[in-house]
């Protein structure tokens, strides 16, 4: 039995009441304000460096990563993929741990644990020496993306969570223009200290994610009861918003809510569908440098080009996440952005490559360039939102903290396992067409539109069958007794009043 103590129980007048005393100094509006200030930017710089450190290996191959190592035939893929192996087993325990720790600790510390090992990247000699790396940065890197979801979840109610979630995950977009960015100029220091280009790509941005991380623990706030920038109504308030937004949901640590999230129908559609996702997230955010070198742009020039896609995803991806909370759904969101990720892997699929380097092109071969360079752009429109939307949507749709931990962290390990997949699905002998890789990529795109509607149907008929068996969900808490509420709450998200949002 933890001795963890549950959240402050807040009955509807004792809400109202805490936020009328509020509206007399500031309004809800400008307390979220508060909040995004002081606690999102910390997570996400931080997210920013840790994607940074993941996919910074897709820069320096077309810089002469393979050559230098004597990898052949698959070795790089199984280089990509052994990170992604140990990613998952590592992220279900994860949040766990950080539960019953200091998010300011426990995701500052696997920051620098990944600085280092990262740094270690630029040391690698052989193909060995690399998959041990790589294994290594798995390892360390593994519980911080759903650290940084669970912890968000602390301070925001479910209906804010997609957008402060895309606003972190915005990043991964950010690091992708940035490293692009950074590794054509790091890619000058070719000779320094006798040490390839590629190697300083891998030094300095260890050097830079372990200094950034430093700084960061100091920013990272924990939770809404230690939080100083808050005065003591303001936290009263925080923690209300998230206990009615909880639907009166357990907080300490029990075994059954464990249990009940791994024989969850729900979990699992919506692991499967960010299992799909992440095929293409990671296909690109890994394989774009190469994708673009292979359409005939020189390795520098293909590095700046990678830039304005990411541009965009990190765009669109902030846009999604805000219009998919003010209109309170996931799911028609979902499978828009699905929708034109799809469409630009198809166009990269079925156009044919042409170089770009042929003096004069003609105009059906300018055209077919410029679609294979559209399609990138609109995958990284599509895909990137993708993310941290399913994340709040699973989120959203679990009852309690520990739940919610749990199926955050196994959605998100799901999803790594198609990184796996991701890994070897772009061939080198297939450049500069990548048959495999794009088909593959839009297939998975399929498989995220099915499961994304069978997680639909499946809220619509559980919602539908308990608003038939016990009411309408707002007309239960009133009825109830305090004795009775803390009875049924044990529940968790099985509990009368509990409903899924679509």
């Amino acid at each position: 039995m933890s001795d963890e103590k549950e959240a402050p129980s807040f009955t509807v007048e004792e809400v109202h009441n805490q936020v009328v005393t509020l509206s007399e100094d500031l309004s809800e509006r400008q307390l979220v304000r508060k909040l995004d200030i002081y606690v999102l930017p910390p997570l996400t710089i931080l997210y920013l460096m840790s994607y940074l450190d993941r996919t910074n290996i897709g820069n320096a191959v077309i810089f002469g990563l393979k050559a230098d190592l004597g990898l052949v035939g698959s070795q790089y893929n199984t280089a990509l993929a052994i990170f992604y192996a140990c990613y998952v087993v590592v992220e279900p325990p994860s949040n766990t741990v950080l539960k019953r720790s200091r998010a300011s600790v426990y995701l500052t510390f696997l920051m620098l644990c990944t600085a280092v090992v990262g740094m270690c990247m630029g040391f690698v000699k052989n193909f060995s020496q690399l998959t041990a790396v790589r294994a290594l940065i798995g390892i360390t890197e593994g519980g911080f993306w759903p650290g940084i979801m669970f912890t968000v979840g602390q301070w925001y109610p479910r209906r804010e969570a997609a957008y402060r979630a895309s606003i972190m995950f915005s990043a991964a977009g950010a690091s992708g223009a940035f490293g692009g960015l950074l590794a054509r100029l790091l890619e000058k220091m070719d000779g320094v200290a006798g040490r390839e280009g590629w190697r300083w790509i891998f030094i300095i941005e260890g050097i830079a994610t372990f200094v950034v991380a430093v700084a960061m623990y100091f920013f990272i706030q924990d939770s809404p009861e230690t939080a100083t920038f808050l005065t003591e109504v303001e936290k009263e308030i925080v923690i209300a918003r998230l206990t009615t937004d909880g639907q009166c949901m357990p907080t300490a640590f029990k075994w059954k809510y464990i249990r009940d999230t791994f024989t969850s129908p729900l979990v699992f559609l919506m692991a499967i569908t960010q299992f799909g996702t992440y095929i293409g997230v990671v296909s690109f955010t890994t394989f774009a440098p190469a994708i673009v070198n292979a359409m005939g742009f020189d390795a520098g020039l293909a590095q700046l080009l990678t830039v304005p896609p990411y541009v965009l995803g990190c765009i669109s991806t902030v846009l999604v996440g805000y219009l998919s909370d003010r209109s309170q759904t996931r799911y028609p969101y979902v499978i828009g952005s699905t929708t034109i990720a799809l469409l630009g892997y198809l166009v990269l699929r079925f156009t044919a490559n042409v170089p770009a380097q042929v003096s004069q092109p003609s105009r059906s071969a300018s055209s077919q360039l410029t679609f294979q360079y559209v399609a990138c752009c609109l995958v990284c429109i599509g895909c990137l939102p993708l993310v941290p939307l399913e994340i709040a949507w699973n989120g959203n749709n679990q009852g309690g903290t520990l739940k919610r931990a749990v199926a955050i962290a196994l959605q998100v390990g799901a999803s790594n396992s198609g990184g796996i997949v991701g890994s070897y699905a772009f061939i080198a002998t297939e450049s500069p067409r990548y048959y495999t890789g794009h088909a593959v990529c839009a297939g998975f795109m399929g498989i995220t539109i099915l499961f994304a509607s069978l997680s639909a149907l499946y809220i619509v008929y559980q919602n539908r069958k308990r608003d038939r068996l016990y009411g309408p969900a707002a007309d239960i808490l009133p009825t109830m007794t305090p004795a009775e509420i803390d009875e049924e709450k044990e529940r968790g998200d099985h509990a009368r009043w509990w409903r899924y949002t679509l």
